[in-house]
């Protein structure tokens, strides 16, 4: 010890209120069912895997028939979410009681252990704000 002049301690770097390094997320970490607000409207949405695959739905209450989405490139990369909500077929259309055809693209970042997703979407050009957090 008498070779020793001097040690410093680092503690763990902070991100957006979270302690980096605490915790290590795995692909379980962020599915399951969450409670959404897209801009103000409320909303659940369900990630799952399976089969090599993410998949998901989101379904709006008060919107259309009500009826559960399919969401589309359903993705989970480096902390964060992708997915595209859309009506694109008559089919669609008919069965969720749209006015209009659409394609949003979200994107969203997981916070709080992935009990949080934070980000925006596009619709009509416009990026609006989501948020979903996790059901326990």
């Amino acid at each position: 010890m008498e070779e020793i002049e001097y040690i410093e301690f680092f503690g763990p770097k902070e991100d957006a209120g979270e302690t980096l390094g605490a915790w290590q997320p795995s692909l379980k970490d962020y599915l399951g069912d969450y409670t959404v607000n897209a801009a103000g409207n409320h909303g659940y949405l369900s990630l799952r895997a399976g089969g090599g695959y993410i998949y998901g739905t989101i379904r709006f209450p008060n919107w259309g028939r009500g009826a559960t989405e399919y969401l589309k490139n359903v993705g989970i990369a480096n902390g964060r979410l992708y997915f595209t909500r859309s009506v694109t077929t008559p089919q669609e259309l008919r069965r969720l009681g749209a006015n209009a055809y659409f394609t949003q693209q979200y994107s969203g970042e997981y916070l709080r252990s992935g009990n949080l997703i934070r980000g925006f979407y596009m619709v009509n050009r416009e990026r609006k704000p989501w948020e979903a957090t996790k059901n326990r």
